[in-house]
């Protein structure tokens, strides 16, 4: 009896062990390696599924172009230095930039501003002088370095010469006065101007004259 009732003891827990393993969820198998799927890592995070990568392309580089506007022609050929003839205007200039000299064999390098003999010659700008010396073409003749615009600056047939080699001048300050030596002692009194930087420049493009300078304040005055 007692060999009896033991067995169906253990009869009775093998059937409790059975349906309790009936009601275990099966497991699927884990495939080696596999990683988890980005739904599934977007949706444990709680954030929206992310490009593979990111690329931010370059911005195009915008080509400058080579065509000049009408302002920048302007502020490059506007008036730098002022007229070097105390009191004088463009209608005193009497022989521009580029015209024959000795039956065309050369260009004038430069302008020729009319003025009564002994008129104060200025320097057009801030500056030092470099030469003052005497030449059979130039007669009597100045040159003035200006560092901030890198010109050179030749003022020829001057009947005085007032500075000295190494002088430091400020703009307006006497350089000497208007002649006609050198070459030009058969013709009226006046300034040669010449503007040199690689070679000679046009000065008219460069000198401010009393004109200008008058119809500036005008205009400055006019607007305040």
């Amino acid at each position: 009896m007692e060999l009896l009732r033991t067995g169906r003891i253990w009869v009775v827990l093998l059937i409790i062990f059975i349906g309790s393993c009936a009601t275990l969820p099966t497991l699927e198998p884990v495939a080696k390696n596999r990683r988890p799927e980005r739904s599934q890592l977007a949706a444990y995070f709680d954030a929206p599924e992310l490009p593979e990568r990111f690329y931010n392309p370059p911005k195009p580089k915008k080509k400058k172009s080579r065509r000049k506007t009408a302002a920048v022609r302007a502020k490059e050929y506007a008036p730098l230095v002022v007229n070097p003839v105390l009191g004088a205007s463009r209608k005193s200039i009497i022989s521009l930039y580029g015209d024959a000299r000795d039956g065309g064999k050369r260009r004038h390098e430069g302008i020729d501003i009319v003025a009564p003999k002994g008129t104060l010659v200025v320097a057009p700008s801030d500056g030092v002088i470099t030469n003052v010396s005497y030449n059979s073409l130039g007669g009597k003749v100045v040159w003035m370095n200006d560092a901030k615009r890198k010109h050179s600056y030749y003022f020829a047939h001057l009947d005085s010469q007032m500075v000295s080699v190494g002088m430091i001048i400020k703009q307006g300050e006497a350089l000497g006065t208007v002649g006609n030596t050198g070459n030009a002692r058969r013709t009226c009194s006046h300034l040669h101007f010449g503007i040199y930087q690689k070679g000679s420049r046009n000065p008219v493009t460069y000198i401010r004259s009393r004109d200008q300078l008058i119809s500036t304040a005008a205009v400055s005055a006019a607007s305040e």
